[in-house]
């Protein structure tokens, strides 16, 4: 095709210039996108891992747990004597009943013979019973595994039942490993989860048929994460081994085709803003071509830099046209999502859910009464420390250590209400919300404790807890120009009493909190204290770390 002006074929070189330059750019940033995806999902599947490796083991510290008190009955330990099969199963069906427990039991002999069991009067042989679980437990040793019930793997942890250092046989609790801990490993992972035995698959969360491996040989035991395709989607997937059960794996699966979801829009976007730019470019001289790339590739780098939650961004407003009107107005864009991102810092996450369901009413503001669980931590020995410290020496390690119980508060579904100097005060809610409370705050003294030796520059210090379970007023605190929204009522006030009577290393509960867990934690009864504000002494429960 001939053209008769330069103008025209300056337009057209222009066009194909910015045509060929958008392209580039599409395919070089979905190129980082990928990469960056997958090296993103690779390193959150290995993050995972520590978290699948901790469920399975709180699963067996719950086995045992239930095993331990099931052997310490005396109405058991005298049935053991009479070998009355049925008798014992009775015994195991109304314990099981009574406590609403879902576990399987198993009663042993000494020589290691299946008695009875929980659900059936089917016999059951525990396999390589002498060599496999009775010596290591008479030897003291804990004893879990995985085993094959009826078909079923199945969590089991053993004990020895025993009296005045008598052993009288051992109990046995097992949990199914099926679909059901398929999705509590994936409410703990975040990530689809496939289940996989030496005999097949065992629990998934994944839609029938869709997982592609019939056996744990089939996936294999080499380490580090792998590509996967189910069905047209692409996949990162980890295998993890059973601490206690090599030949038992867990994989875990993240898509990558959702990770990269939002890049695609962002190219999506980048498309539209290169057929602007050659519509542009076609239809002005080469002057105006030239003056509307460079504002426009400004701006394709800014969203980008956006996207990737950088707000400082800033575009430069030159004139006043429309180009410097749109700059005017990502600026005040960016500006306003700073301000934003900045303020969420300084507010918990129930405030922020309370200001995105809307304007306040009178009604939001009187609050509502919920039954939650309640934790304050104090740091012991800050105060000395930051004596001792410069100012910013010392602001810099106590924000590390706060840093340190947010990021468990989150990790176990609790919400900091707030920082008081160097103490914390968080809430917990749901159908687990004094366990959860309680594991956060187990996890909260190690993460303390450790912390100096992984940083030498953190001094050595301890936490002091106390975890209150109560009702509550949960709502806008204030005046009219200044709200804060929190929990408010006696149970805050017996939560700070109780921490602030702990000793380093030492987590007070409530009556309340305790009988919510009792079965699950191992607490004590400590001397009854006088609390400031109420009538009549506490007896709290202490947990030391």
């Amino acid at each position: 095709m001939r053209f008769r002006s330069l103008r025209s074929r300056l337009l057209v070189a222009i066009g194909t210039l910015v045509v060929a330059l958008t392209g580039a750019t599409l395919t070089y940033v979905g190129r980082l996108a990928s990469q960056a995806v997958t090296e993103r999902v690779s390193a959150d599947l290995l993050k995972s891992r520590d978290t699948l490796v901790a469920a399975h083991e709180a699963r067996y510290e719950r086995l045992t747990l239930v095993a331990r008190l099931l052997a310490s009955f005396p109405d058991l330990l005298a049935l053991f004597g009479t070998n009355d099969a049925a008798t014992i199963r009775d015994f195991l069906t109304d314990y099981r009943e009574r406590n609403a427990r879902e576990e399987l039991l198993l009663v042993l002999d000494q020589r290691g013979t299946v008695i009875a069991r929980s659900d059936t009067f089917a016999p059951f042989v525990l396999p390589d019973a002498v060599s496999r679980w009775i010596e290591p437990a008479m030897a003291g040793r804990p004893v879990r595994g995985v085993v094959d019930v009826d078909g079923r793997a199945h969590h089991v942890v053993l004990v020895p039942a025993e009296s005045g250092g008598m052993v009288f046989g051992f109990v046995a609790a097992a949990a199914p490993i099926d679909d059901r801990w398929a999705a509590a490993l994936r409410d703990a992972s975040g990530k689809e989860i496939v289940v996989l035995a030496t005999a097949g698959l065992t629990g998934t969360t994944l839609a029938a048929g869709r997982a592609p491996w019939a056996n744990a040989a089939a996936f294999g035991t080499a380490d580090g994460t792998r590509p996967v395709d189910l069905g047209g989607e692409r996949f990162e997937a980890l295998g993890v081994a059973d601490p206690h059960e090599p030949g038992l794996r867990v994989v875990a699966l993240q898509s990558l085709d959702l990770a990269l979801a939002p890049y695609r829009n962002i190219q999506f976007g980048l498309v539209l803003l290169g057929l602007v730019a050659v519509a542009a470019g076609v239809g002005a001289a080469f002057l105006l071509a030239r003056s509307l790339t460079a504002p426009i590739e400004a701006l394709s780098h800014a969203t980008g830099e956006v996207a990737a939650g950088h707000f400082d961004v800033k575009l430069d407003v030159r004139g006043e046209d429309e180009m410097a009107a749109l700059a005017t107005a990502f600026n005040r864009m960016t500006d306003g999502l700073r301000e934003r991102a900045d303020m969420q810092k300084f507010v918990s996450q129930s405030t922020v859910e309370m200001i995105q369901r809307g304007p306040s009413t009178p009604e939001t503001r009187a609050g509502s009464r919920q039954v939650i669980t309640l934790l304050f931590s104090d740091i012991r020995g800050f105060t000395a420390f930051a004596e001792r410290r410069p100012p910013e020496e010392a602001v810099a390690a106590l924000n590390r250590y706060l840093t340190l119980q947010a990021e468990l508060v989150q990790r176990f579904r609790g919400d900091v209400d707030k920082f008081m100097g160097d103490a914390v005060f968080a809430h917990f809610t749901g159908e687990d919300k004094a366990l959860d409370a309680i594991r956060c705050a187990v996890e909260m003294h190690k993460a303390v404790r450790q912390a100096p030796l992984a940083d030498a520059t953190l001094p050595p210090l301890a936490l002091g807890i106390g975890i209150v379970t109560g009702e509550v007023i949960v709502g806008s605190v204030g005046g009219a120009d200044r709200l804060d929204y929190t929990a408010v009522g006696a149970p805050v006030n017996l939560a700070a009493r109780l921490c602030a009577a702990a000793e380093p290393n030492e987590t007070l509960l409530n009556d309340t909190t305790f009988e919510a867990v009792r079965g699950l934690v191992a607490a004590e009864a400590a001397p009854p204290i006088t609390v400031k504000g109420f009538t009549d002494p506490v007896a709290p429960y202490r947990m030391r770390s």
